[in-house]
């Protein structure tokens, strides 16, 4: 996957938590973080508070959808997946990919991963794993930097 690589286009149709995902909304000129995790992945839910503490930070400067990525059969009980995603106080857009069409269109195997995308719905950065949240942190202050 290279940097000319495109975000793909979400699904209104999905079956989506919190609020649903509009294209339109990243017309906007801001950077879209996609975040991938998993209701049995341990370091999903580790890497949770420092994702939301930067979230935070960037409130209104990226907009910021996850991907709930079920790694087993077992990952697919929406009222956990409900549940979870409260306990782990994720408030942005949530979609549900049981049937892993969006990990497949992303190509992604790992979670938890982030893709971070320029305005223009080009790969900036992707990372993988439950630490490095520094890095990502630095990623989005030079991409911001370059659309401000």
């Amino acid at each position: 996957m290279n940097n000319d690589w495109k975000r793909p286009a979400f699904n209104k149709d999905e079956y989506w938590i919190n609020e649903s995902w509009a294209e339109e909304n990243a017309e906007d000129g801001c950077p879209v973080l996609v975040h991938f995790w998993s209701l049995s992945c341990s370091h999903c839910e580790k890497a949770m508070p420092a994702l939301n503490r930067l979230l935070s930070r960037y409130k209104t400067k990226i907009h910021v959808l996850s991907v709930h990525m079920p790694r087993s059969s077992k990952d697919q009980d929406m009222n956990k997946v409900k549940q979870k995603a409260a306990d782990l106080n994720i408030i942005h857009p949530l979609v549900v990919d049981n049937d892993n069409r969006i990990s497949d269109e992303f190509q992604n195997d790992y979670v938890p991963s982030y893709y971070l995308f320029h305005p223009n719905k080009t790969l900036f950065h992707t990372q993988s794993g439950d630490s490095g949240m520094k890095l990502l942190r630095k990623k989005i202050d030079r991409l911001l930097g370059q659309v401000e």
